[in-house]
């Protein structure tokens, strides 16, 4: 199944990480500027990581279909 880059569910996602963590003003040495960047990064790397495992299985599990018949 293939999406179109703005419906893709992962951006979908991505999008919604990105609208729970606005940035308030550009990168600076303030500490209070920058943790909101570092959450948001974490958040997307732990969605893309279960969106990688759930793919794993997927993947997994339609070759196991494929070698039974």
């Amino acid at each position: 199944m293939t999406h179109r880059d703005e419906n893709s569910p992962l951006r979908a996602a991505l999008t919604a990480i990105d609208a729970a963590h606005p940035l308030v003003a550009p990168m600076n040495g303030n500490v209070q500027l920058i943790l909101p960047r570092l959450d948001r990064m974490e958040a997307k790397d732990a969605y893309v990581i279960e969106y990688l495992e759930y793919l794993e299985r997927r993947i997994a599990e339609l070759e196991s279909r494929l070698s039974e018949g």
